[in-house]
């Protein structure tokens, strides 16, 4: 043994086991992603679909135009909890007010045929205000759409409404 030489054993051993770490890592990941799925598939009231969709969102909208027009979060930046980076002003208060009351009144009263493509709407819609925040401007007539927050608020509402809307039903397991 020479001890002007670098052995490379400890280095390969290492790696060695920082691959079968990743790799332990990835098979416990998809288990648990497997075990989400089989309980959401197992019982479909926690999958979401459209009405679901338009009753959590109407619910989660007048809530925020509730605690925005209570002073909580807005009508002002320094009114709101969250301060500068988030707040709704009067105007965002009452956008949110009366779509929520059109989403709940939506869930109950159309019929599901109906509900897909409201549903479909709002996700463009919400998509299209993330990226006229992001990149145009933060005021839509009148209405402060602060960034980022506003913009992941609305990318998040967008692709959760296009979820509910196209997701696909699971074909029921088979027997043996």
């Amino acid at each position: 043994m020479s001890w002007g030489r670098i052995s490379h054993g400890p280095q390969i051993l290492c790696i060695a086991h920082l691959q079968s770490l990743t790799a332990t890592y990835r098979l416990y990941s998809y288990l648990y992603i497997e075990k989400v799925e089989t309980i959401l598939l197992a019982n479909k009231d926690y999958i979401m679909n459209p009405k679901q969709f338009l009753i959590w969102g109407g619910v989660v909208l007048v809530l925020v135009a509730i605690l925005g027009a209570a002073g909580i979060i807005g009508p002002t930046a320094e009114a709101s909890i969250f301060g500068a980076p988030w707040w709704f002003d009067v105007y965002e208060n009452w956008v949110h007010g009366i779509l929520g009351i059109v989403a709940l009144i939506a869930a109950f009263a159309l019929p599901a045929s109906l509900q897909k493509p409201l549903v479909v709407v709002v996700g463009v819609l919400a998509l299209l205000f993330m990226l006229y925040s992001g990149f145009v401007s933060e005021d839509f007539y009148g209405a402060m759409l602060q960034n980022p927050a506003d913009t992941v608020l609305h990318l998040v509402v967008g692709v959760w409404a296009l979820w509910a809307a196209f997701r696909t039903e699971a074909a029921p397991a088979v027997a043996a």
